[in-house]
Order: structure tokens, then C-alpha cells, then sequence
């Protein structure tokens, strides 16, 4: 399975204050993620995302939520569902991704991945990846991840994941997803690439 190559990101600067006479602080530039709530398409799909492991239709599904965003559904013991999407980063930058859920039970991976591409295939991510922030985020929390890209990271892989019903029955109200650009770091700060650990 091949992933579409995404397009260059668009940066909409949004300046940040804090409540402080005369204190400005660094700027958070938006990534350009597509679809952010995940508005799900006429094949039950979240629009430019790419579902991964995908929906069975049975103990795993995506459901439109009424009040926007989606249902992620998994009440299947063997098999997972998750959904990713790629975007470009600029190695040596800090990055925050956020993932907002509002209600529902169980909960979900959500992780930032950076590799040095796109592979051709899912299975041969780990061969290209060299950082990676994550986290579990429980239904009705916002989970935060920051994360600075390496040197030879040019992609990261944005990915809600839930796991087989084994470890969660889960049924999590997805509300938003967004990334941000938090502008470059001292050079002593980004880190070496770290290869995804060997599967034992």
C-alpha cells in the first residue's frame, strides 16, 4: 500500500501572549493538516486521512458524532483501527501536536513519528523513522504531544490509533486534531535519530 505524497505545509502565524504587560512570547505557526475534525467521507472515511489498520465495519468502525468530529468504535478483540495522516517538518524545529477528544469510554494512542520519508509501505515505517512522541489519551481528555524534529526527519506520521478491544473496549468521541510549528531550536537541543526499536 502506497501513502499519497502530502503537500508542502502552509504556515498561518498566530502570535501567542501571555497576560503580561509588554511579554511576548514565541510564535506558534499552524501546520497544514488537513481536516481537523476528521469529517468523515461517502466511503465512511476520515477526508485526507489515511485509516490505518482501516475500520471492519463490524468491531471496528468510525461514526459521524452528532455535534462534529468522530466516533472511533472498537470492540473488536483481534484487530485495531486508527487513522494517520502526513506532514512535512523542518528538522530541527519543535513541534506540538494536540488531539482533543470530548466524551465517550476507553481511550487511544495518539502519536508524532518522524521519519527521514514516506515509505512505500506501512509495514516499512520503522526503517525510516528516527524520533517519535507518545502518548495514551484517555475518552474526554486533550492529549499533548511536543517533539523536536531531528536532523534527518523531513515527514511526521500524526496517528490516533486504538488498540484491539483486548486492551480497550473502545467507543472515543475524536473532536479535533492540529499541529504546531513552534519555530527552531538551539542546535544542542534537537536530538539525534533514534531507530525505531527492534520487535522482539
Amino acid at each position: 500500500m502506497t501513502y499519497p505524497t502530502p503537500p508542502q505545509p502552509v504556515r498561518k502565524l498566530t502570535l501567542l501572549f501571555l497576560l503580561c504587560p509588554g511579554m511576548l512570547f514565541a510564535q506558534a505557526a499552524q501546520v497544514d493538516l488537513k481536516n481537523g475534525t476528521l469529517q468523515l467521507g461517502l466511503d465512511g472515511l476520515p477526508i485526507d486521512w489515511k485509516a490505518f489498520p482501516p475500520p471492519n465495519g463490524s468491531g471496528t468502525i468510525f461514526e459521524a458524532a452528532p455535534a462534529g468530529g468522530i466516533v472511533i468504535i472498537d470492540a473488536d478483540k483481534a484487530n485495531g483501527v486508527g487513522a494517520g495522516q502526513w506532514v512535512s517538518v523542518n528538522p530541527g524545529y519543535k513541534y506540538r501536536a494536540i488531539l482533543e477528544t470530548k466524551d465517550g469510554t476507553g481511550g487511544v494512542f495518539f502519536s508524532m513519528t518522524f521519519t527521514t520519508k514516506i515509505p512505500p509501505k506501512a509495514g516499512q515505517m520503522r526503517q525510516c523513522q528516527v524520533g517519535e512522541a507518545r502518548k495514551w489519551v484517555e475518552a474526554g481528555e486533550t492529549g499533548v504531544l511536543e517533539g523536536i524534529a531531528p536532523l534527518e526527519a523531513t515527514k511526521a506520521w500524526i496517528w490516533i490509533y486504538s488498540p484491539t478491544a483486548a486492551r480497550t473496549d473502545a467507543h472515543v468521541v475524536i473532536k479535533s486534531v492540529k499541529v504546531e510549528d513552534l519555530g527552531a531550536v538551539p542546535a544542542e537541543q534537537v536530538p539525534a535519530a533514534v531507530a525505531a526499536p527492534e520487535k522482539k
